[in-house]
């Protein structure tokens, strides 16, 4: 069984997964740092494998624009999308898509937060928790 690494998350591209393989924009925001992680869970549940993937990403509100547009929103909660991250010991992984499933198990928004802060000298942040889950191959 493979493992994906997981730990911190330095830098993410966001893409619609229904463009996978065609040169398309994608979203990236300047991340918080040891702000964002990236989570993998394997499980057996009634006897079959399940695999849940969990993207938390954390950004400063003045750089998160992208990720509260609407276009964005619904592309992230219909479509889905594809993540390549860029985690803090330099391995990259894709999240969203696989060789064996394609974009059957996209990336989708489980939260969209944004924290006006507590106090003056606090800034606004926005936090994009992302995730899929789905049968694992083994």
């Amino acid at each position: 069984m493979d493992y994906k690494p997981v730990g911190g998350v330095r830098r993410v591209s966001l893409r619609a997964a229904d463009t996978v393989g065609r040169a398309m924009e994608s979203v990236e925001v300047e991340l918080i740092d040891d702000g964002s992680t990236y989570r993998e869970v394997l499980s057996v549940e009634r006897g079959s494998g399940v695999v849940r993937h969990t993207l938390t990403l954390k950004a400063l509100y003045s750089n998160a624009e992208a990720w509260l547009q609407s276009e964005f929103i619904d592309m992230a909660t219909r479509t889905g999308v594809v993540a390549e991250v860029m985690l803090n010991d330099s391995r990259q992984v894709t999240v969203g898509f696989s060789e064996t499933l394609g974009v059957e198990q996209p990336l989708r928004i489980k939260s969209l937060e944004v924290d006006s802060a507590h106090s003056p000298s606090e800034v606004p942040t926005v936090t994009l928790v992302l995730c899929c889950e789905g049968v694992n191959l083994i």
